[in-house]
């Protein structure tokens, strides 16, 4: 979680470090859906991309399997 970020839900933050802890992103979700959708954006890292929006989108199938898609968006600019 970043400074000043909430814990969980739309608007928290956080720093994700990839293994090696050379390269990091920080994310934020900018949508949320309980159970049904999520949204985050990926911005400022030290990697080469400016923003990204990936969104996972949850299917009950039967308990306890849940089908996951998720889509990315690659914005000219945001």
């Amino acid at each position: 979680m970043l400074e000043g970020s909430k814990p969980t839900g739309k608007g928290a933050k956080r720093r994700c470090d990839f293994v090696g802890g050379r390269n990091h992103i920080p994310e934020e979700i900018v949508a949320y859906e309980p159970e049904r959708q999520l949204t985050i954006k990926i911005y400022d890292g030290n990697i080469l991309l400016k923003v990204a929006f990936v969104t996972f989108t949850f299917l009950a199938i039967e308990p306890p399997q849940t089908q996951i898609s998720v889509a990315a968006d690659f914005p000219d600019h945001a």
